[in-house]
């Protein structure tokens, strides 16, 4: 199958030596210079604008592939973070968060995701709920997962309830743990395994020191609202507390604006964002 046709069918595509010994390196000595996204959710490291531009190319060449025309077309690619267990990451069953509060859909979202440093192919890896298992095992809930974000996994008396962390409440409940239905794809180093946004995964384990480089990419071109941005919950209230300069530059944006682009939120409110940042 084409990389495309996996990611309609699958949710995702695992794409072996996407980065050379070489490229590999440069990351590792990026990762190690210990630079940190402001960002108190999590602690994730900040990669290198002129590290990510030698790979640029290349990447841009990847997300052309994973194109298919009316249905999952990302047409930007944004910058890298690294994510690495020992540094806190260990993650539950989820679909991501932030990129949802933000970008409100991920259709058209990519996670390109690259281990740089990864001792043992099959520990510490993403575990994830790939979308022909959601289909066979519970079609009715996929309809209701497909394209979405902010959601969260609890696992009670073998029943898993999917929280809507966007708006609150339930999405869907399984009557079976989610455990079931999931695959570890095995990784080495510079292997990328490309994932939908909207694929449930998780960490698999934290007994290695496994670093990750994670490039996302998405669709300038989607429309944002305010009123989907003011929408919240307990939950969503948590993260914009922790990431207040981020959240606060797009509310300044929807303060003027009723919807817009994607594109034009970001460029807006990162301006805003880098005015109010004290100089170092």
């Amino acid at each position: 199958m084409t990389i495309a046709s996996d990611l309609m069918n699958r949710g995702f595509h695992v794409f072996r030596q996407c980065l050379n010994e070489e490229e590999l390196t440069d990351f590792h000595d990026d990762y190690a210079s210990d630079k940190a996204i402001d960002n108190n959710a999590y602690r994730l490291g900040k990669v290198s604008p002129q590290v990510l531009l030698s790979v640029q190319g290349k990447l841009t060449r990847l997300l052309e592939s994973v194109k298919t025309e009316h249905v999952f077309a990302p047409n930007h690619l944004g910058g890298g973070a690294y994510f690495a267990t020992d540094k806190g990451i260990d993650f539950g069953w989820h679909q991501d968060h932030e990129s949802f509060f933000m970008q409100q859909t991920h259709q058209d979202y990519l996670n390109i995701y690259i281990p740089i440093a990864k001792p043992n192919p099959t520990q510490s890896n993403l575990s994830i709920i790939p979308i022909d298992s959601w289909k066979v095992a519970s079609p009715e809930a996929w309809k209701l997962l497909e394209w979405q974000g902010a959601s969260s996994v609890r696992t009670e008396n073998g029943k898993t309830h999917i929280s809507n962390d966007h708006s609150g409440g339930e999405r869907a409940t399984l009557n079976f743990p989610i455990d079931e239905i999931s695959e570890t794809p095995c990784l080495n180093p510079g292997d990328a395994l490309l994932l939908r946004g909207d694929m449930f995964h998780k960490t698999q384990d934290t007994q290695t020191n496994r670093v990750a480089l994670s490039v996302r990419a998405w669709n300038n071109r989607h429309t944002v609202t305010r009123d989907h941005f003011l929408e919240t919950c307990e939950v969503k209230d948590a993260f914009k507390e922790k990431n207040t300069s981020m959240y606060g530059a797009i509310a300044s944006v929807f303060e003027a604006h009723s919807q817009l682009t994607i594109g034009e939120l970001l460029v807006r409110s990162n301006a805003l964002t880098q005015q109010t940042t004290p100089d170092s």
